[in-house]
């Protein structure tokens, strides 16, 4: 088990760097209208979004089926 969370966890990482930079360009604005032409914080939600880029990818994706009306 431990080997398999070993191995993992690169995977993991590079999901979240990916997830988090698309977030940080295009999703912010998205999840949170608010947040439009801010972008001196984005680089800070960052290491967050990374770490927790499966709440991050929910919540982006449950932004735009509820902008899309489903």
């Amino acid at each position: 088990m431990a080997m398999l969370l070993y191995g993992a966890g690169p995977t993991y990482g590079a999901v979240g760097e990916v997830v988090a930079f698309a977030f940080v360009l295009v999703g912010v604005e998205r999840v949170d209208p608010s947040a439009a032409g801010a972008v001196a914080f984005r680089p800070l939600l960052l290491p967050g979004a990374a770490l927790l880029w499966p709440l991050v990818l929910a919540r982006w994706i449950a932004a735009e089926r509820r902008a899309r009306g489903n």
